[in-house]
């Protein structure tokens, strides 16, 4: 019972672990203020769960801020792709509803709308994580993130639903940022991270699971 309450106690790391994902989500949080820069902030944030949160690595701060800067260029690009897409698809949500109302659009046109836009989100749900995990090109991340959602379209779909009861919460609580966007990252890297783990090589998963071990292993 005296060991729980020591520094490296139980109790302590779970504080620990709690200001941890506090801290991620505020340093996420502020370097996404200038919208532009939101696609290095989501490589960052997945990276820093990936590593630190889930496996201990010391370093948030260092592993945030080497992620942004080393993903910056890809992941801004991605991004304001992303961002234009979403904005056209806003755009034409809007005319199509009005025509629809107007009984001149189909209501299964609202539907394949509604269906696109649901499979470019799941495409960006992988997207900025495999910017952030692998080295490649953008056009090759960008091709092989559409295969994946394609060849995993349950993983997909379960992503996009946590994305947005994630959303959800933040709306309906506020103070839910805090915590919301590290522990919606954490959920969803189990599942991104088992996908991925179908296009790696035996010999990377085998050095990435020994890396990790030594991490989690480590004194502190």
């Amino acid at each position: 019972m005296q060991g729980l309450f020591q520094y490296d106690g139980g109790f302590a790391k779970v504080l620990g672990k709690i200001a941890d994902i506090a801290c991620l989500s505020l340093l996420w949080l502020l370097s996404s203020i200038p919208i532009i820069t939101m696609g290095a902030s989501f490589c960052a944030l997945y990276n820093t769960v990936y590593k630190v949160i889930r496996f201990d690595r010391a370093g948030l701060w260092q592993e945030y801020w080497n992620s942004f800067r080393q993903n910056f260029k890809q992941a801004t690009i991605a991004w304001l792709c992303l961002l234009a897409i979403y904005l056209l698809a806003g755009l034409s949500s809007l005319n199509a509803y009005a025509l629809f109302e107007l009984g001149e659009l189909p209501a299964w046109m609202l539907i394949l709308l509604g269906i696109a836009v649901a499979l470019v989100t799941m495409w960006a749900c992988f997207l900025f994580p495999c910017i952030s995990r692998f080295h490649n090109t953008l056009g090759n991340i960008a091709k092989n993130c559409g295969i994946i959602v394609l060849a995993n379209i349950i993983p997909s779909v379960l992503l996009v639903v946590i994305l947005i009861l994630a959303v959800i919460l933040i709306l309906c609580v506020p103070a839910g940022l805090i915590f919301a966007p590290v522990c919606c990252t954490c959920l969803s890297s189990l599942m991104i991270e088992k996908v991925f783990r179908k296009y790696m090589s035996e010999e990377d998963i085998h050095n990435e699971e020994a890396e990790n071990r030594g991490f989690a292993g480590k004194p502190e």
